[in-house]
């Protein structure tokens, strides 16, 4: 979350449209004091990013992680957003998030996890 790749990140997703869920302006990322408070009133662990048109992606932008970063990296799996390889979050350590956190909308998080966490690997 350091400004550089911030701005580099702001720029790739205003190119390509995508704006905050919720009606704030891109730019509050850069703001350390502000997803602060969204995360001590409100328990925000991701921004979310979606793209304008209806059905469009969503983008969870993790501000806030019980997991180590370093356990993050080792583990994420590598995607694509707009033909750019990205690095996602492991399911293993989404979940990990998601129950330390524990709020109702986590609950249902967690159920769809396990559920895509078993039809990939049915032997897990």
């Amino acid at each position: 979350m350091n400004d550089e790749n911030l701005s580099r990140f702001i720029s790739v997703v205003q190119e390509f449209g995508m704006v905050p869920v919720i009606p704030v302006p891109i730019e509050s990322l850069r703001n350390a004091r502000l997803i602060g408070q969204w995360h001590r009133e409100k328990g925000m662990l991701a921004f979310a990013l979606r793209e304008p048109h209806i059905g469009g992606s969503v983008v969870d932008v993790l501000v806030r992680s019980d997991v180590p970063y370093e356990m993050l990296a080792t583990n994420a799996v590598e995607g694509d957003l707009f033909g750019r390889k990205v690095w996602i979050a492991s399911i293993d350590d989404l979940l990990t998030m998601k129950r330390i956190a524990n709020r109702p909308k986590d609950k249902l998080d967690i159920a769809a996890l396990e559920k895509i966490k078993r039809v990939e690997d049915p032997n897990a």
